[in-house]
């Protein structure tokens, strides 16, 4: 998306033509994303529901 959809709309390289706060929110949402799976996969695996998922020992 960043490297052909915004360049397409003018918005350029990763929305820098659309200012820094574009590239910032992009980065915090990234940061939230990673980190609430995160959390849930760890609780998951502390309790040791959905640890072995795949059937694996």
């Amino acid at each position: 998306m960043m490297l052909v959809l915004m360049p397409m709309a003018g918005a350029g390289l990763f929305g820098i033509n659309m200012g820094i706060m574009a590239s910032m929110m992009t980065l915090v949402l990234h940061l939230i994303f990673g980190a609430v799976p995160g959390w849930v996969h760890g609780r998951l695996a502390a309790s040791g529901n959905g640890s072995n998922s795949r059937g694996h020992a």
